[in-house]
């Protein structure tokens, strides 16, 4: 898993949902995952107001499924 945002409050705020089991659960069935198998790769953007010394409602706006396999030439 890696987590990044455009500045720290962006990146806790992905932390927070990456860590947060019902949060995680529903990003995870809105990609189409099924519980007890493997995660497949996705990207997710997620949304927050920032506000000094801090961050609001954090939720993600929009994600994409990697496609899997090896690379074509």
């Amino acid at each position: 898993m890696l987590l990044e945002g455009l500045n720290m409050q962006a990146t806790e705020a992905a932390g927070e949902i990456a860590t947060d089991t019902q949060t995680l659960d529903s990003l995870l069935r809105h990609v189409g995952h099924t519980p007890g198998t493997s995660v497949e790769p996705f990207e997710a953007l997620i949304q927050i107001k920032s506000l000094p010394g801090g961050y609001a409602d954090p939720k993600v706006i929009a994600y994409r499924k990697q496609v899997s396999g090896p690379c074509k030439n």
